[in-house]
């Protein structure tokens, strides 16, 4: 990720925090709201997302011109400041051997 204006805010999470962030589908979005610790979630929720209070999300706050290499299998939301703000994002595809494994760490 690459902030050309503005800031982002980011909350990434380690491979390993995964479980507690209900993937969906193809792993490649959560169930969970972005940005939402459990002391947050209406109390219908608190129940059905319990286990993010055992993840260990690091927050980061990009600014212009701040570079962030966000490794494979990382998870993370992200927020635009009030200010406009832009950011350029390059993507590539999984390897299909890291796809098996990170499928499998889910299990």
């Amino acid at each position: 990720l690459l902030c050309l204006s503005g800031q982002k805010r980011l909350w990434l999470f380690p491979p390993s925090d995964a479980r507690y962030l209900h993937p969906i589908s193809d792993f490649a979005h959560s169930a969970l709201p972005p940005f939402a610790s459990v002391a947050d979630l209406p109390p219908e929720l608190r129940e059905v997302f319990s286990g993010v209070g055992a993840a260990h999300p690091i927050e980061v706050t990009l600014g212009k011109g701040d570079l962030l290499y966000l490794p494979v299998c990382w998870w993370h939301c992200v927020e635009g400041s009030e200010e406009r703000n832009m950011i350029l994002n390059w993507w590539f595809d999984m390897h299909p051997e890291k796809t098996a494994l990170a499928s499998r760490d889910l299990a």
